[in-house]
């Protein structure tokens, strides 16, 4: 068979089409006959049946045994044909007219060029981001190996302090810690915490943590507020007493001293039976002192001096249940906060070093 270019691959392909659109199947000497009226040109296949079938078939036409006829295949892509092409994909001349036909070429190999681009960009940043990481990493290596348990409770020197002196608190120091110290606060079983300070910490809950956190001499002073929930939970008057001196004996223990904090007023605790007599009763406990230990009276901080009646600007509007605790608390405001967290850098130096057992009122 004598090679063919592609324009004229074109013309004698739209040809049998038309022909085989027309008559539909056909035999081999009716489609001769046919493509020689209209070409008017010698039929471009010759040979045997097998040649002609071997050449049909790669051109998409096929034969029925049954018809003795040839019909052309559905969805055969004539463009990926080598009988008009020679090699798939053969460039059309520049010279060779535009036809209809063609079309469908040129939007294929546009689509090819697009999918070859977008690829190509794909790549490109995926090798960019690829080395932006590898140079990260080789900038900081990060320690991907996990952590035990008893590593994420260790004491860090991330944990709430002032300049040096740890604190032990519940939820109305958490606002301190995070807004005046600046110390990050995360969810840990789904209770809030920040180092000691956590939400809904009981005396009970405070001594076994520091019991099972601190190992070693690295905290030296502490600031204890501890009370309200144990408080606020119904427990009895002098289980709260003995819980907060054991608590107390262990810091002893390790070696760490103590600077006591009174209870501010919780405006809720009228509305909960004998729990404001429990509440007076338990600062009086700590003002008492028997632990000639130094004492920051929180609770003045809140009052008017005469009336003793708490300030309600010091609070925030309504109660709210705080993960760690299931009984509403009234929490602090903001002015609150502050004006305890100025009490505390206020006088917290002179309890560190003053003579045992003195009580620091709000000035």
């Amino acid at each position: 068979m004598e090679q063919i270019d592609a324009t004229e691959s074109y013309m004698r392909r739209n040809k049998i089409l038309e022909i085989f659109n027309e008559k539909g199947p056909i035999s081999f000497n009716d489609l001769k006959e046919e493509y020689e009226r209209k070409a008017g040109e010698t039929f471009p296949f010759v040979g045997d049946n097998a040649t002609i079938q071997q050449l049909f078939l790669e051109f998409g036409i096929q034969y029925d045994y049954k018809l003795d006829k040839y019909y052309v295949k559905k969805e055969y892509n004539f463009r990926k044909s080598s009988i008009f092409h020679g090699t798939p994909y053969a460039k059309r001349s520049r010279s060779a007219p535009f036809k209809e036909d063609d079309e469908e070429d040129v939007e294929e190999i546009r689509k090819s060029l697009i999918n070859i681009g977008a690829s190509s960009n794909k790549n490109q940043r995926q090798s960019r981001n690829t080395r932006v990481k590898e140079n990260n990493n080789q900038k900081k290596k990060v320690n991907t190996e996990p952590r035990s348990k008893s590593e994420f409770r260790s004491p860090l020197l991330g944990k709430p302090h002032v300049c040096g002196t740890i604190i032990i608190a519940d939820d109305f120091f958490l606002g301190i810690t995070t807004k005046h110290l600046n110390f990050k606060a995360f969810k840990q079983d789904g209770v809030l915490q920040s180092g000691f300070c956590v939400s809904g910490l009981t005396i009970a809950a405070a001594k076994k943590m520091v019991d099972e956190t601190i190992c070693d001499d690295r905290y030296k002073t502490a600031l204890i507020y501890l009370g309200s929930i144990d408080i606020i939970q119904d427990k009895y008057l002098i289980n709260i007493m003995q819980e907060y001196t054991d608590f107390l004996a262990l810091c002893i223990k390790k070696k760490i001293h103590p600077v006591l904090c009174t209870l501010a007023p919780m405006p809720n605790l009228e509305l909960i039976g004998d729990r404001l007599e429990v509440f007076n009763a338990f600062n009086v406990f700590i003002r008492a002192n028997k632990f000639n230990m130094s004492v920051l009276d929180i609770y003045a901080c809140f009052v008017k001096p005469k009336t003793f009646e708490y300030i309600e600007n010091y609070y925030q509007n309504t109660s709210h249940i705080t993960s760690g605790c299931e009984k509403p608390l009234v929490i602090w405001s903001n002015e609150g906060s502050k004006r305890v967290f100025d009490f505390v850098m206020k006088n917290l130096g002179f309890a560190l070093v003053a003579e045992q057992g003195r009580v620091f009122n709000f000035m």
